[in-house]
């Protein structure tokens, strides 16, 4: 009875960890890499530290079933088959948290190097629109400067119309003034010719 209870004890001690074991693995999705990194070790440690107590324990009891089995001869074998197959139960159930905790980690390994992937992309893009701005920086600045360059040559083309209104305002003047000579001459040729034909 006193194996049975020591075995029980040790029984709950490893379903308890199994059980933050699980508990972690059930963590493992939400943390970030460090955090995954601390939890792995972590776990490690309390496997190892669980596995070397489970081996002291065992071999503890197999020492103090061997003596009681010099002294009772057989009547503990059955307790020692026992012990033997809880062992091998326990480190199955070990083997399967471990493994489920290897998928699980290596599926927080794939997701970071995903996340890296997209990191880099997104590293990639943010250059990509960076030196787009610098690109439409360089195009606004031309576009200013040939909008500054236009309406120079607009106020340059208005005064070129004026001066060309001016000039045209004084040939008329001028032709004008030619018109107004040409009939004072035709005027006078006609006083001349009548003073001729007076004469």
């Amino acid at each position: 009875q006193e194996y049975e209870d020591k075995l029980s004890k040790l029984q709950q001690e490893m379903d308890s960890k199994l059980a933050d074991a699980e508990e972690h693995r059930k963590k493992f999705e939400f943390l970030k890499t460090g955090e995954v990194n601390d939890l792995q070790n972590k776990y490690d440690r309390d496997m190892a530290e669980l596995q070397s107590k489970m081996d002291t324990e065992l071999a503890r009891i197999k020492d103090d079933m061997d003596k009681a089995k010099a002294d009772a001869g057989d009547t503990l074998s059955s307790a020692q088959d026992r012990a033997e197959q809880m062992k091998k139960d326990y480190e199955a159930q070990i083997e399967e948290q471990l493994k489920r905790l290897q998928e699980k980690a290596d599926q927080v390994r794939e997701l970071e190097k995903s996340n890296a992937d997209q990191q880099r992309e997104l590293t990639i893009r943010d250059a990509k629109i960076e030196d787009l701005s610098g690109t439409l920086k360089s195009v606004t600045s031309q576009k200013d400067d040939f909008e500054s360059s236009l309406e120079s040559y607009k106020r340059k083309v208005g005064d070129l119309e004026k001066d060309v209104e001016s000039r045209e305002a004084k040939i008329n003047s001028c032709i004008q003034q030619i018109d107004e000579r040409d009939n004072n001459l035709s005027r006078q040729n006609k006083e001349i010719k009548t003073l001729e034909e007076e004469l």
